[in-house]
């Protein structure tokens, strides 16, 4: 339902709404991003979500001037880090990254 009431705002007169959606759409898909990295898929996975972030950016470029639209798009993408780091728990390793070698001796 969320997302039926963004996608219907996107075609609102009023600029500031627009701009507004698609800061949420840009944080929306950096979560996804980050959600698809941190948790070890493959990097390709975070490539479908992170296109919507470029149109995101595009269409505020559109509705704004371009140093504006890659502020708020920084913005929005810093949001969806953020909440991210909190939100997401990372994939535990099995081995660990920093395990010495088995022939190593000191």
């Amino acid at each position: 339902v969320f997302l039926g009431i963004i996608a219907y705002l996107n075609f609102s007169t009023s600029n500031a709404v627009v701009i507004g959606v698609q800061c949420y759409i840009a944080a929306f898909h950096t979560g996804a991003v980050f959600t698809h990295l941190r948790v070890g898929h493959h990097p390709a996975a975070a490539a479908a979500p992170g296109i919507f972030i470029v149109i995101a950016f595009a269409v505020l470029a559109i509705r704004d001037n371009f140093v504006l639209a890659l502020l708020e798009t920084l913005a929005s993408v810093a949001v969806g880090v953020a909440l991210g780091f909190v939100l997401v728990k990372p994939k535990e390793r099995s081995v660990p990254l920093l395990s010495p070698e088995e022939g190593d001796t000191e």
